[in-house]
């Protein structure tokens, strides 16, 4: 409104200006009227130059805008996991420590009826492992009372502890062939799951962020109807190494350790961890174990390997034929104070088995070809 005040006034100025200005002497009637372009100056008369006001055109409604809906997009479902991608096998770690908790509760007492407690540390470099383990209802020996196991294995030798045996040493092998390995892998436990379904977001377990996956007992073709079982994977997101299994259920095939039928009311856990990645531990040989690996104080021959001893028996492999070996014995036990009881032994291609005897022990060395050397037992009758 402001820029059109001024040109309006200017307009109402002019036309007072036009009706305030004086006639010429003579009245119109008197006066001749001439032609006006011939009879006034162009200065007589001021120009005005009339600016119309504009009107007031109403503006055009807006254009309505119509705003399109975008619908998202939605995410694609999860592959499942084939386990043949997940990394169980803890090879490209230099060391790590698996605990394992498997447990079986009777539905009647509530009690905890079958049990497996394990820690297994295991270095790669340098080779060296420590176990330890409780059990309870896994076999016969362990169906009233528990039992425990300790293993060590440093400097390329293992000791093992075991009830009523005592100490065993024997030479290290590869670390694949460590006693309950198999039976404590997660293998064991996943037999026949496959394509586990991903349950997003991601978790923190063992202090890594880890990918879940569950399954359930269609998985396991032993499974009869009334069984139950839920379980989960966590998976490292960036390595793809297991971190946990956990698995809870019911029924007469996975409520049992024993391998004996179970009752389908018995529940079960597992909760199965690989923690202390590439952590270093330091390996402690088991109470009575010191000293174990020398054995009783018998003559070896020169080239012995594979030397274990179980208690007082002691043994070993050689590359000397089972004529040699024999001959090594005769003369060697007798410079260590032994009488051969030729009586009482036997020598034969296929086997040999000699007898001596010292104050009031017996010992017998039984020497057995095999397929591509010869094994020499020593044991206290």
């Amino acid at each position: 409104m402001k820029r059109l005040r001024t040109p309006f006034l200017l307009l109402l100025l002019s036309l007072l200006i036009v009706a305030c200005t004086p006639e010429p002497e003579g009245s119109a009637e008197n006066t001749p009227v001439a032609n006006s372009a011939e009879t006034q100056s162009p200065t007589d008369v001021p120009t005005v130059e009339v600016i119309a006001e504009p009107t007031n055109t109403p503006a055009p409604a807006p254009t309505e805008v119509v705003e399109a809906t975008i619908e998202p997009t939605e995410e694609p479902a999860d592959e499942p996991l084939s386990l043949a991608d997940m990394r169980a096998d803890f090879s490209d770690f230099s060391s790590y420590t698996l605990d394992v908790d498997l447990s079986v509760i009777n539905a009647e007492s509530g009690k905890r009826t079958q049990f497996v407690e394990m820690t297994m540390q295991i270095s790669i470099d340098p080779p060296t492992q420590q176990i330890t383990m409780r059990a309870l209802g896994i076999d016969e020996s362990t169906a009233d009372s528990e039992m425990a196991i300790e293993l060590a294995t440093v400097e390329g030798q293992t000791y093992m502890v075991v009830p009523e045996v005592g100490c065993i040493a024997l030479p290290a092998g590869g670390l694949e062939d460590t006693p309950f390995a198999d039976m404590m892998s997660a293998s064991t436990f996943l037999d026949g799951v496959d394509n586990v379904a991903r349950v997003r977001p991601n978790e923190t377990i063992n202090g890594i962020e880890s990918e879940h996956y569950i399954f359930d007992e269609t998985f396991f073709e032993a499974a009869t109807d009334g069984d139950q079982l839920e379980g989960h994977l966590y998976i490292d997101a960036a390595t793809q190494h297991l971190v946990r299994l956990e698995m809870n259920g019911n029924g007469a095939d996975f409520a049992n350790l024993s391998g004996q039928e179970g009752s389908s009311d018995d529940t079960f856990s597992l909760i199965y961890d690989v923690v202390e990645v590439n952590q270093p531990f330091e390996v402690t040989i088991p109470d009575g174990c010191e000293g174990q690996a020398d054995g009783p104080d018998y003559p070896q021959l020169a080239d012995a390997t594979q030397v274990s001893v179980f208690g007082e028996i002691v043994t070993y492999k050689t590359a000397s034929s089972i004529k040699d070996a024999v001959a090594f014995y005769q003369a060697e036990m007798e410079a260590a104070g032994w009488t051969y009881l030729e009586g009482e032994s036997f020598i034969a291609d296929a086997t040999s088995s000699l007898i001596f005897t010292q104050a009031e022990q017996t010992v017998m060395v039984l020497i057995v070809p095999e397929s591509d050397n010869t094994s020499v037992t020593i044991m206290e009758q």
